[in-house]
Formats: C-alpha cells, sequence, structure tokens
C-alpha cells in the first residue's frame, strides 16, 4: 500500500470515468492512487477534453461560450494552489450551472420560502434538448446499455416485426413512428 501522505487513492467510479474519457487502457485511468502531481496533471487534461467537447457539441452565443471557457478557465487556474479541490470543483460547477443557462445570483435572499422563480436560470437563454431521427434510433438500441431501462420486448425482433411488415422500403422516421404507435409503454420508457 502506498503512504497516504504523498498518494491519494483514485475512487474506482473515477477510474470508470477517466476510461470512457482517455480510453480504458490509458495510463490515466488505470492508476488506483495518485501524488498531487498526477492529479494536477490528469484535471488539466480533463479541463482539456472538456474545452474540446464544448467546442464541438455546443452552438450558442459567444457571451455564453466565453462565460463556460472562463469557468474552465477559473478551474485551471486553482490547480496550481496547495489545496486546489475547492477552487476546481468551483469552476466545474460554475460551467455546470452556465451550461443550464446562467448562473443563479442569491445575494439579497434573506431567509425563509424560496421564490417561485428560486431555480429558474433562464434570463438569458434556456436549454432545448433536440433529437434528429438518427439519434432517436441510436437511443432506442442503446438505452437498456445506458440506464435501467427493461422493454418489454427484444428490440431486434421488434425491428424485424416491423421489416416484416413492410413491402417497400422504409425509413428510421417510419420505424420510431410505428415503434411509438405499436409499443407505447416501451417509447414512454425511453423518450
Amino acid at each position: 500500500m502506498k503512504n497516504h501522505k504523498e498518494y491519494f487513492k483514485v475512487p474506482i467510479s473515477m477510474q470508470g470515468f477517466l476510461g470512457k474519457l482517455f480510453g480504458e487502457l490509458s495510463e490515466i485511468a488505470n492508476k488506483e492512487y495518485k501524488t498531487k502531481s498526477e492529479w494536477r496533471n490528469t484535471l488539466k487534461k480533463i479541463l482539456e477534453e472538456l474545452n474540446l467537447y464544448l467546442i464541438e457539441n455546443i452552438e450558442t452565443d459567444e457571451v455564453h461560450i466565453k462565460m463556460l471557457k472562463r469557468s474552465l478557465e477559473s478551474s485551471k487556474a486553482n490547480i496550481s494552489e496547495d489545496f486546489f479541490w475547492p477552487g476546481y470543483l468551483e469552476g466545474i460547477l460554475r460551467f455546470s450551472l452556465i451550461l443550464l443557462g446562467d448562473l443563479p445570483n442569491h445575494y439579497r435572499r434573506k431567509k425563509g420560502r424560496k421564490s417561485i422563480n428560486h431555480y429558474n436560470l433562464k434570463r438569458f437563454r434556456k436549454i432545448n434538448y433536440y433529437q434528429d431521427v438518427n439519434q432517436k434510433i441510436n437511443l432506442l438500441f442503446n438505452a437498456s446499455k445506458i440506464e435501467d431501462i427493461i422493454i418489454n420486448k427484444n428490440l431486434f425482433k421488434i425491428r424485424k416485426e416491423f421489416y416484416n411488415s413492410k413491402q417497400v422500403s422504409f425509413t428510421n422516421y417510419e420505424f420510431i413512428k410505428w415503434f411509438k404507435k405499436n409499443y407505447p409503454e416501451d417509447y414512454s420508457k425511453i423518450f
């Protein structure tokens, strides 16, 4: 066992996450213990990856992008601190809330009941997730791997049933529509 003053255990959930982010065979994902220096390097690499995911996946206004990037920069700046976890976490929390729309501002809140809009972050923008038909197909066939969703009948058998019911070619859109009509309970579990 390593000296706990010098090495810090990597939680198994973090090892799994790092495996998904960097590859399960990567050195970064397979260490059970890391020094402070190794943690700093890992956290910097995570921030670099988050920035690339931000660029690739978020379509929003420039102000929003700048706010998101600033929160990642804040996390990175805190990594050099001796006790870096709280500052790093603050940047990640800020990133998460800004991603939802905006930062909450409750400085002037007094004790008592929270207002009806207390958790509303939609002052400048709000999230609307959109799925095209191909994304719906991907989700449909992978939902049970992602979450504990139990479909009443094997999806591949359902798709074969649909294929057999058609005499001509079909689209994914037609399949999703047919699935919703013929398996409404299963459809509602996913969508």
